[in-house]
């Protein structure tokens, strides 16, 4: 399973911004797999990102990315 570490969802995030600012709406927003979803409206999208329920599993914030365990 492929993720996303908190660079690139930043960089996801300010391409989306740009898109937003330049049409006022995204043509295209998709997720490239199912750990990634994209909901909200299409002026406001917003994403998560899914992590495995598994045992002993976690996802934080670190100052330089995201920190899977």
């Amino acid at each position: 399973m492929k993720f996303l570490d908190y660079n690139g969802v930043a960089k996801l995030w300010q391409k989306i911004k740009f898109e937003l600012s330049k049409k006022g709406r995204v043509d295209k927003l998709a997720a490239a797999d199912s750990s990634i979803a994209i909901s909200g409206t299409e002026m406001e999208p917003t994403i998560a990102i899914s992590r495995s329920q598994d045992e002993d599993n976690a996802i934080e914030l670190k100052a330089d990315g995201l920190y899977v365990s």
